[in-house]
């Protein structure tokens, strides 16, 4: 992937951030088996990193099954990372 097609991704998302959580039915869907499966483990995790969180939908989900975990949530798009601050403050900070 080069630089111009990242950019392109990043404005395409920056675009969508404030509709994204609208449409995304399936990545929901899908962060809840994640965060399913991740819980089944049984671990009291301290650490988390998640790439590329969007709108923080998993992340949430994350922050309330381990409250006690350090938990860094990235984006390739600053206004993806804007919404996930607004739709979860209580959770993320």
């Amino acid at each position: 992937m080069t630089f111009i097609e990242k950019e392109q991704i990043r404005k395409n998302f920056c675009r969508g951030a404030s509709t994204y959580d609208q449409y995304a039915k399936v990545q929901k869907k899908m962060a809840q088996e994640l965060s399913n499966k991740i819980t089944a483990v049984g671990k009291e995790f301290r650490e988390i990193l998640e790439i590329g969180c969007g709108t923080g939908f998993l992340t949430e989900l994350l922050a309330r099954e381990f409250p006690r975990a350090n938990i860094l949530a990235l984006d390739i798009s600053p206004r993806m990372i804007k919404v996930a601050k607004k739709n979860y403050h209580r959770t993320l900070t």
